[in-house]
């Protein structure tokens, strides 16, 4: 905690100052990660884009691992006190990081996967804070006219007091529907302490600030919360994990969907976020049945 209290001192110190990280100088980043692991010795077993090498520590809910690609090494600090959302705390850069996460995540059969925060979930999440930067992403897959097909992949980052207003302006014009919140920025305080937490819809939050208890306590919030949202979800489509491997699972979307064939397709191609692979088969019209595997664990 103390390592990284001072990490997150100095880089708010340089923002501060300097408006930018100095060299050598990186934010603290937490990755939340969902977890179908039996324990963290598993990860050690994963193999395909990274290998991992695990070195336990006097708390049996604390390890350290060391995730390597080829020559490349990044260091995290796991935190497996949440059997099913695990934390994985870094201060390497945000490029190296990244891809040591996202190769553990996407090796097959990893039992891993990110968790994936609505737009609706971040924006609710810095309703009661001042909201000083946002990222979003306008990105319809399937675009229904000529106008949406012209713009079918924008990105936008807004920076400031206005950020929130801006947001708001944005998702009330005619293709708010279709926009993807990509990250938030808000400050978060307890007593004299404070973080500058940066969140993004994969669940990774990287802080500046004077308290990692700050830091801790936002990402705990995160948790508890997606994890409602998650149970209440599985809890509705009677897919619990008690049920899940035979019980089918039904897709509802509100509004409808234009084009179900195309759907469909992209439904069961193995396309991040789903990574469902399958072969649909046409049973009636707007009616499909699709045999898949979920490549995150294997089901």
């Amino acid at each position: 905690m103390k390592l990284l209290e001072e990490a997150m001192n100095t880089s708010a110190h340089a923002l501060i100052e300097e408006q930018r990280l100095a060299a050598g100088t990186n934010l603290v980043k937490s990755f939340i990660i969902e977890s179908n692991c039996r324990g963290p010795q598993e990860l050690a077993q994963i193999r395909g884009k990274v290998s991992s090498r695990l070195h336990e520590t006097d708390d049996s809910d604390l390890n350290y691992v060391e995730i390597s690609r080829n020559k490349k090494r990044c260091p995290f600090l796991l935190d497996t006190s949440d059997e099913r959302f695990w934390l994985f705390h870094t201060l390497e850069r945000s490029e190296m990081s990244k891809w040591a996460i996202d190769g553990l995540v996407r090796s097959p059969m990893s039992r891993l996967d990110y968790v994936w925060l609505s737009r609706q979930f971040l924006t609710s999440f810095v309703a009661d804070v001042e909201m000083s930067e946002f990222s979003a992403k306008f990105d319809s897959a399937i675009p229904e006219n000529q106008y949406e097909k012209f713009i079918s992949q924008m990105s936008i980052r807004v920076w400031g007091g206005a950020s929130q207003r801006a947001l708001r302006s944005l998702q009330e014009t005619d293709l708010g529907y279709t926009v993807s919140l990509s990250a938030v920025r808000a400050r978060f305080k307890l007593d004299n302490g404070y973080a500058d937490e940066r969140l993004t819809r994969r669940g990774l939050a990287s802080a500046s600030g004077t308290s990692a208890v700050v830091h801790m306590q936002t990402i705990d919030r995160v948790k508890q919360r997606y994890r409602k949202h998650v149970e209440e979800i599985e809890k509705e489509s009677k897919s619990a994990r008690s049920l899940r491997d035979v019980a089918p699972h039904y897709l509802t979307v509100p509004g409808g969907i234009s084009d179900v064939r195309l759907f469909v397709e992209r439904l069961s191609a193995n396309m991040h976020s789903l990574r469902i692979f399958g072969v649909p088969f046409r049973i009636a019209p707007e009616f499909y049945s699709i045999p898949a595997i979920d490549l995150h664990n294997g089901d």
